[in-house]
Order: C-alpha cells, then sequence, then structure tokens
C-alpha cells in the first residue's frame, strides 16, 4: 500500500519478550532503590526508593534517628497525610534538612542537602520524591540501572530494579499419593517436597481444574510438605498422585495483614456462597 501524507509511522519495539508465565511478567521486578547514606562516616548504606509518584520526600523516623541522632527537626504548622509504598497513610508534622551521600560508580559521591518528611514506620526507609528528583535534575536509565543526578556533574550512580532472587525460584507442586476426598470435607494431602531456599518466604499460587475443589494461596517456607483442598462437592472427589497444582514462586507482596489462629477456618470455608 502507497504511503500517504498523513499516515502514522509506528515504531515496533524490539525489547525482550516476558519469559514468565502469561498474566505473571511484573515477578523478579520492584520499584527503583538506590543505596544512600546520611552521614559521611557511616560505614554501611542503605538502600532507598526514587519514587517519582511522591511529590514530597519522606523518611522513617527510627532511620533518621539511626543515622544523624543530632539532627534538628522542625516542626509544620499543621500535619500533612502522606501515602508512601503500600495503602498506609502516614500523617507528617515533621521535617528534617539532612545530607543525601550517594556513592557513584566512579568511586566518587554525590551530595544532596534537601528536606525530608518524618513519618512513623516507613518500611522503604525513604521515599527519594519528585521535590528532590526535578530540581537536582536526576534522570533514571532503568534499562542500564543508573540514575544521572545533574546538579553533581553528572554522576551516575546504580540502580537496582530487580530482586535479588529475580525469579529463580519456580517449583511445579505435585501431589505426593493419589487421594480421595469425601463431600463437603476438607483433607491437609501431602505434595513433593520442593526444594526451596532456607529462610525465605514463598507464595504458593493454586490452580485447581476440578470443579468442586477450592484451594487457596498459602505462604510456605521450604518445610512446605502438605496443601489443604477443600471438597465442596456432593460426591467424593479423587486427587491423582503426582498431580499438579500450580507452583511456588517468589512472594514480592508489598503490605502484609496480621491474622489471627482461629482465622484459619475462612481457609478452609467453601467458595461457594
Amino acid at each position: 500500500m502507497p504511503e500517504t501524507e498523513n499516515q502514522t509511522d509506528f515504531v515496533r519495539s524490539i525489547a525482550t519478550k516476558q519469559t514468565s508465565l502469561d498474566g505473571y511478567g511484573f515477578r523478579g521486578w520492584r520499584y527503583a532503590t538506590a543505596n544512600v547514606k546520611l552521614s559521611p562516616n557511616a560505614t554501611t548504606t542503605q538502600a532507598i526508593c526514587l519514587d517519582t509518584g511522591c511529590t514530597m520526600t519522606l523518611i522513617d523516623r527510627q532511620f533518621l534517628m539511626e543515622q544523624t541522632p543530632q539532627v534538628t527537626i522542625h516542626q509544620m504548622p499543621s500535619p500533612i497525610p502522606v501515602r508512601g509504598l503500600g495503602s498506609a497513610v502516614h500523617n507528617s508534622d515533621q521535617y528534617a534538612r539532612v545530607d543525601i551521600y550517594l556513592p557513584g560508580k566512579d568511586g566518587r559521591t554525590a551530595v544532596i542537602s534537601r528536606e525530608v518528611h518524618i513519618v512513623n514506620d516507613l518500611r522503604a526507609k525513604m521515599l527519594v520524591g519528585i521535590d528532590i528528583l526535578a530540581p537536582e535534575g536526576v534522570t533514571m536509565d532503568l534499562q542500564r540501572k543508573v540514575a544521572i543526578i545533574g546538579s553533581c556533574d553528572n554522576m551516575k550512580i546504580p540502580l537496582v530494579v530487580m530482586t535479588k532472587s529475580a525469579n529463580q525460584v519456580n517449583h511445579v507442586v505435585l501431589f505426593k499419593h493419589r487421594t480421595v476426598i469425601p463431600p463437603q470435607s476438607h483433607l491437609a494431602i501431602a505434595v513433593i517436597k520442593p526444594n526451596l531456599p532456607h529462610n525465605h518466604n514463598f507464595l504458593f499460587e493454586p490452580n485447581c481444574h476440578q470443579a468442586d475443589a477450592s484451594v487457596y494461596a498459602h505462604i510456605v517456607n521450604h518445610n512446605m510438605s502438605e496443601v489443604h483442598v477443600q471438597n465442596d462437592g456432593e460426591i467424593s472427589l479423587t486427587i491423582p498422585q503426582k498431580s499438579h497444582m500450580r507452583q511456588v514462586v517468589e512472594y514480592e507482596a508489598e503490605d502484609c495483614y496480621l491474622a489471627k489462629a482461629e482465622d484459619t477456618i475462612l481457609a478452609l470455608t467453601s467458595r461457594r456462597p
């Protein structure tokens, strides 16, 4: 077809396609972090978030006091409600001016002096917002995993945009034996123990194709040995040996919720109304 004067030129992406299961292309990725310290004499750095979706830079109170115990804290006329990573809403009525030290890739360290607003229990420790990123001329190159700080001689600092394990854990869960579940009941069914790293939590993601079976997601660790299956039907349900119920993958949730032991019965409640 001949091109017309008003025809739009489309440029097709040549980026590497996802290799994960359909619908799970986000796995392995997280918000961009950089390592900082708030004192030139600090021996270790802390990973903090560079967040263009945050207009006001936030810092966790405990982290601030550990890093700079002599810092001067100023009072705001009235508290400002702010939202950090996740769904938590914080109220900030105090701020401080701090020096932020960002080690560069060339051995130099960028130093930025800016106001940070103080909140309690900020899991990310510090969210560097647009109020610092824009005036300091910070440009993030996520593909090359660097941030360029224009105000500091265009220094490059390393970024992390993937989890450390980056989807290395992905185990199919297989049932160990053939099992029959009576109608309107549940059983803890033994599974072939997956080879999972110790000292880490993972997410069991079920995918049951049997109409009357209810299987719920579990937070598991290396000791995983069974899966609870509920039979909601009126006849017995047979689970074949070595049939699989999806997989165990990295657990990357941003929020946690307090649950009581007596609430476990909810996981064994029929999905049917």
